[in-house]
């Protein structure tokens, strides 16, 4: 068990995932939004999508203005008044 734990805590560690860019910021968006688009339009893709890409489509994002990080898309933020 502790080999497990010691495994995970790495993987924690690790500030970027397989495009080699820190997740949820604006690089990494740019990076993965054309092969999503690529994916949609049928075309193979050449490495696997990680959970946080996943994540991001599924409940949409937007650029924070403040350090070009990926926000998530907040139905609150967009209500009509």
């Amino acid at each position: 068990m502790p080999r497990i734990l010691t495994r995970l805590r790495k993987l924690e560690a690790q500030p970027t995932d397989r495009s080699g860019l820190m997740p949820h910021t604006k690089p990494w968006l740019d990076y993965w939004s054309p092969r999503i688009d690529n994916l949609i339009a049928g075309e193979p893709l050449d490495q696997k999508i990680p959970f946080e890409v996943i994540d991001t489509l599924i409940h949409g994002a937007g650029i924070d203005g403040y350090g070009d990080q990926v926000r998530r898309y907040d139905e609150a933020d967009h209500q009509a008044s």
